[in-house]
């Protein structure tokens, strides 16, 4: 430490830059006491009165725009001071006060680099409750605010979800009907082939009862006609087994003997059935026929008693035939038929046989009922066949 001309150590001068320093110190000091300072406290201490939520929020946002300027005027303030003294830093935080700045000696302050640094920024001043709670209210409805967006966003996402799907439905609608028409036009088409389907099952049923009504009356014919066959054929009898017999062609049929008594013939055939004695045969079945009931049949007087209108082989001539054809004969009186008929009893195992003659329908119905006749004899029942018809013990049977 230099040292004066009279030994005593020289006092260090107070520097004047320091002075500055502490000056411009003071003077930031003194910007705490600014206007929007001033403004800050008012806001903070003011008593809110219950208003509305727009009149509420609107208070609140201009309080803190005013605490907002103040805090970047100080802020500013701050920086500039460093600025002009950027070498020094306060080892405490300054003191706001109004006493003077007691003279300090020179090795209280350090030096720095010259590199900027920056204070922290002030505490904020305390809030009122009633500015705390409106806060809090507009926080809280804000949350509500946001929690209703998201919301709105999740609705705006189902609602374009059912506009594609109301186009695809469109879209399908539009194809429905279409479908649709065309059913329509199936549907007029299948009325019309319904209507046309009345019609021919009217005629059909109309037809058809024609038909049944013709069938019956078929049938009906069918049964005269079988009734009047079997009236024809009344005065026929078969006789089986009888060897067939060559006659000479000289024979004539022009001469025929003639009852006058009866309208008949005796012995020869008329001329209207010279077709069933053909000149391949050369045989006369009237005189067999009679030679066979004189001599088989023991019937006296045969050739001059029974009088036969006609007789003829079934069937054509065959060579290798085993067994001859029947003879069909045709008697002029119903009762020679019937005495023919019950002598046949005689011919029992003799090889023999004779039977009535029926029509084919008749002929069809009758094997059917044989063997149901047999199985009723072999029951012990009495059982016989008249015509087309069957009769165990007296009565009628049927199916």
């Amino acid at each position: 430490m230099p040292r004066s001309k009279k030994g005593k150590p020289n006092k260090p001068k107070p520097n004047k830059r320091k002075r500055q320093n502490l000056s411009s110190g003071s003077s930031s000091s003194d910007q705490y006491s600014s206007p929007a300072f001033s403004n800050k406290e008012k806001c903070r201490h003011k008593k809110e009165p219950k208003v509305l939520l727009s009149n509420t929020i609107s208070e609140a946002l201009s309080c803190l725009n005013d605490n907002n300027n103040s805090q970047l005027n100080i802020d500013n303030q701050l920086i500039m001071n460093q600025s002009i003294n950027p070498g020094c830093q306060y080892t405490s935080t300054p003191q706001h006060s109004n006493t003077p700045i007691p003279y300090q000696p020179f090795q209280q302050f350090q030096q720095y680099p010259q590199s900027p640094t920056f204070l922290p920024p002030p505490p904020l001043p305390p809030v009122s409750p009633g500015f705390e709670s409106l806060l809090h209210e507009i926080n809280k409805r804000l949350i509500g605010v946001e929690t209703k967006l998201t919301k709105l966003d999740s609705i705006e996402e189902r609602i374009s979800i059912f506009d594609t799907k109301f186009k695809t439905v469109d879209v399908e609608v539009a194809s429905c009907k279409e479908r649709i028409g065309a059913l329509e036009q199936s549907a007029q088409f299948l009325s019309n082939v319904y209507d046309e389907h009345k019609v021919l099952k009217s005629r059909l049923d109309k037809l058809t009862n024609n038909i049944e009504t013709t069938k019956s009356v078929n049938n009906n014919v069918k049964d005269r006609l079988a009734s009047v066959e079997i009236q024809s054929l009344r005065q026929n009898l078969l006789f089986f087994a009888i060897d067939e017999k060559s006659m000479n062609t000289d024979m004539e049929t022009d001469g025929n003997k003639v009852d006058e008594a009866t309208g008949g013939v005796t012995g020869i055939t008329e001329n209207r059935h010279l077709e069933h004695q053909t000149n391949k045969d050369n045989e006369n079945c009237i005189d067999t026929i009679l030679d066979f009931c004189e001599n088989t049949l023991k019937i006296e007087h045969a050739k001059t008693a029974i009088k036969i209108e006609s007789a003829f082989r079934l069937g054509k001539f065959k060579k290798e035939a085993v067994r001859p054809r029947p003879i069909v004969v045709k008697f002029k009186r119903f009762s020679d038929r019937e005495m023919v008929r019950k002598m046949s009893k005689r011919l029992k195992g003799s090889g023999f046989g004779i039977s009535q003659q029926y029509p084919p329908e008749i002929l069809e119905k009758r094997k059917k009922l044989l063997p149901v006749m047999f199985q009723k004899r072999q029951e012990k029942l009495s059982a016989y066949l008249v015509d087309d018809k069957l009769y165990v013990d007296g009565k009628l049977w049927e199916k």
